[in-house]
C-alpha cells in the first residue's frame, strides 16, 4: 500500500492547540496552511519531515514553506507519529522576507 492512501488521525498537544489557535489570528491566511499541512502529514509524516531521537522517542520536525505575497507564513511542526495517529506537539509560523 502506498504511503499517500494510508490516513493516520492528526490529534494535537494542548500547546499545539494554542499555538495554532494564535497563529490563526497573527497570519490571515494561516487556516489554509495549516489545513495542507494536516492533509500532508497524515498521509507520509515520514517523508515530509526530519527526525531527532531524544530520550528514546522519535520526534520529527517538518517545515513548510510559505508565501507572504499571498498570506502564507513559513511553518515549522514538530510531531510524534505511528502507523495509525500522529500527535502535533507544537507548531510556529514566520514570515518568509
Amino acid at each position: 500500500m502506498s504511503d499517500w492512501i494510508r490516513y493516520r488521525t492528526v490529534v494535537e498537544s494542548n500547546k499545539a492547540s494554542l499555538s495554532i489557535e494564535s497563529l490563526e489570528t497573527k497570519f490571515e491566511r494561516f487556516e489554509d496552511q495549516w489545513n495542507g499541512f494536516v492533509w500532508l502529514v497524515s498521509r507520509d509524516p515520514g517523508k515530509i519531515s526530519r527526525k531527532n531521537i531524544v530520550n528514546n522517542i522519535e520526534y520529527r520536525l517538518a517545515h513548510r514553506s510559505g508565501d507572504m505575497s499571498v498570506g502564507l507564513p513559513d511553518i515549522g511542526v514538530i510531531y510524534i507519529y505511528d502507523d495509525n495517529e500522529v500527535e502535533i506537539i507544537d507548531v510556529e509560523a514566520w514570515e518568509n522576507i
